[in-house]
């Protein structure tokens, strides 16, 4: 039989074949799925015990004891912060599950000064950042604008007074700038390096005598360039891009909006979408925010854009919007963290998230767990009031009502895996089933044509041999 003489079984054939394999699959992420939401419902009620025994330790510590038995409250509370953190590093396998897409590297770790970061963040300060120098000394209020070369990124690094700018796209490129040799005052002081590529650098002083020391090591570590600042906790992260007549293009914050948000253009309108596409905002771009320079998204959370027209006449209204749209995105650091939830696909067009990030674990600013268990084993320490206590533990409860919404959450999910388990089982029988109907045979009829063919030749044998009888000259040869 040839497979030109069923194609249309053929076809079945192949589809079935074709739906067995996507369905062991599916079926094959659905276990790992519910591997990684059931270690993180594990851990998460785990850390929902260790809140409990902090609870009950703060209840006791509120009662008649002296500073020294708090100091002992402390050190057990401490004992159990550690707990925590540790939970919080999770992992199955080699991935830890609170970390986002950074799943290949302990997501909480201390830094050198002691403070607790998730990939790199501190959750317990959420103030947004819009540049990328510290002050020191007597230097305040640093700003970078205009003139910057928009095709390169420098790094600052200084050795004494003198700064060096160093290329990242051509590491032998090094632009050394002695502060020595400019005249600061107290008051605004501005250093033009618009002719090396690097902007104008403005800030405010308080002693003339070591402004120089100061801005030096304030500008080691930034990053220059033009482009987009994605705002957030810290460091801020510049997306650098230009196009048109707009140079120097920069987002100062705050960027109070949650999630990434998508940017389009539709002649003079700036569309604003979230991450499924959906329209959240449109900003028509005027002649006058190309003569003012300016922006304002921070009705939709998203701060100000500001670029520079650097001398030539103000850009139209659609070349503004195309910029603008050019750069991609706009999200913080922090919300770029916020969503990187761990998905698998479970289904045609259909993902699961198995887990969380550590922000939604530990919370954010002052409703941070550990930023609440420091401050509440400093109070320890410090012979707090019952008074000052009782205040932490509706704290802790807020810990416990947030760790009490991602493990019903993480219930949820787990029917989910339940239905989709007993959807796929009955999928991969009707499959089966398709792809039986086509290859397979059938085995009782198949035997019974055997037997009929097998009964047929052996009446055949029988009859030839009484057709053809032996004689005794047959035996005799």
């Amino acid at each position: 039989m040839n497979l030109s003489d069923n194609p249309i079984g053929l076809l079945n054939s192949l589809t079935a074949r074709q739906n067995l394999r996507q369905i062991t699959q599916y079926r094959n992420n659905i276990t790992i799925s519910r591997k990684w939401s059931q270690q993180a419902e594990t851990a998460i009620m785990n850390m929902d015990e260790v809140i409990i025994k902090i609870r009950e330790n703060v209840v006791d510590a509120g009662g008649t004891k002296n500073k020294d038995d708090k100091g002992n409250f402390a050190t057990l509370v401490s004992s159990l912060r550690d707990s925590l953190f540790e939970l919080c590093n999770t992992a199955v396998g080699d991935k830890y599950i609170f970390a986002g897409y950074n799943s290949t590297k302990k997501p909480f770790a201390y830094d050198s000064n002691g403070t607790l970061l998730y990939n790199g963040i501190n959750l317990a300060d959420t103030a947004p950042i819009t540049t990328g120098v510290t002050p020191s000394g007597n230097v305040s209020n640093i700003t970078w604008s205009g003139g910057l070369d928009p095709t390169d990124y420098y790094t600052v690094t200084n050795t004494g007074n003198v700064v060096e700018f160093t290329s990242t796209t051509n590491p032998s490129k090094v632009i050394s700038v002695d502060m020595d040799d400019y005249t600061f005052e107290n008051g605004t002081n501005t250093i033009d390096l618009s002719a090396q590529g690097l902007g104008t650098i403005t800030f405010d002083t308080t002693n003339a005598a070591t402004a120089a020391a100061d801005l030096a090591a304030s500008l080691t570590g930034a990053t220059v360039t033009s482009g987009f600042y994605e705002t957030s906790v810290a460091p801020s992260t510049q997306k650098p891009f230009k196009l048109g007549d707009l140079v120097s293009m920069s987002l100062s914050g705050p960027i109070t909006a949650s999630g990434k948000y998508y940017l389009e253009a539709d002649g003079n309108d700036l569309v604003i979408k979230d991450k499924i596409g959906t329209e959240v905002g449109r900003e028509t771009i005027t002649t006058a925010n190309g003569a003012n320079e300016t922006l304002d998204l921070s009705a939709y959370g998203l701060g100000t854009i500001t670029w520079n027209n650097s001398g030539a006449p103000p850009a139209t209204a659609d070349g503004i919007a195309s910029s603008i749209a050019s750069g991609g995105y706009i999200t913080s650091k922090l919300n770029e963290e916020a969503t990187q939830d761990i998905k698998f696909e479970i289904g045609y067009e259909l993902t699961a998230n198995v887990t969380f990030t550590g922000i939604n674990v530990v919370g954010l600013g002052e409703e941070n767990m550990f930023k609440i268990l420091d401050d509440l084993i400093g109070e320890l320490e410090n012979g707090a009031s019952a008074d000052v206590l009782t205040k932490y533990l509706t704290k802790l409860d807020g810990v416990q009502s947030r760790l009490l919404t991602c493990t019903v959450e993480l219930g949820a999910r787990t029917q989910k895996y339940d239905t989709m388990e007993n959807r796929y089982s009955l999928d991969y029988i009707n499959a089966e089933a398709v792809r039986g109907s086509v290859e397979d045979i059938d085995q009782a009829m198949v035997i019974m044509q055997m037997k009929f063919a097998e009964s047929v030749y052996q009446q055949a044998l029988a009859v030839g041999a009484r057709i053809i009888q032996p004689t005794l000259l047959d035996f005799l040869r």
